[in-house]
């Protein structure tokens, strides 16, 4: 009995180190937690940017292919074997933009249309065989803002503005249209 004393005593004399010591583990805890989500959050929207900036890469050559009067005159150009691996590329790109938008479900407060841009976009991408021109046309017009902005662009911090600032615009409103996007996020 006389050491279980001795044992309580002990530690009521020693309390407030004891308090104090797992506070700091708390406290340490709550950082390291808060420092890895803030960590996270920063990957997600680095691969955001760069799966836009390749996705936008490989938009140029597509592009500029259909208006050649050689894939004007195909039957069904966009089964040509180069465009095809255009496609295949785009299309890859566009899965790593939505992956990246479901990685952070929480759409960004300062930027939400473009995040449903995007979202919007590689949906209409993936979901889309483009069997022709026009259809194909469509696509290119939609993914003007997306260029224009990673154009005018040099890094993550800089991409959302100008996409929101490109979506503003009067082709903007009409690929907001076309994607069936409300502005009123």
């Amino acid at each position: 009995m006389g050491t279980i004393r001795q044992k309580l005593a002990s530690v009521r004399a020693r309390w407030p180190r004891i308090l104090a010591a797992c506070l700091a583990l708390v406290l340490a805890f709550g950082l390291g937690m808060y420092v890895q989500s803030r960590r996270a959050a920063a990957e997600v929207e680095d691969d955001l940017y760069w799966a836009c900036v390749n996705m936008e890469s490989h938009l140029s050559s597509p592009e500029i292919w259909l208006r050649l009067p050689y894939f004007q005159a195909l039957e069904s150009p966009m089964e040509d074997p180069g465009i095809k691996a255009e496609m295949a590329h785009i299309r890859r790109w566009a899965a790593r933009i939505l992956e990246a938008e479901l990685a952070d479900p929480r759409e960004a407060a300062d930027a939400p249309v473009s995040h449903a841009y995007l979202h919007a976009l590689a949906e209409e991408v993936l979901g889309s065989s483009y069997p022709d021109i026009q259809a194909a046309d469509r696509l290119f017009a939609a993914c003007a803002p997306l260029q224009n902005a990673v154009e005018a662009s040099t890094s993550p911090e800089e991409f959302f503005p100008a996409l929101e600032k490109e979506l503003a615009g009067p082709s903007g409103q009409d690929v907001q249209k076309f994607l069936e996007i409300s502005s009123d996020k």
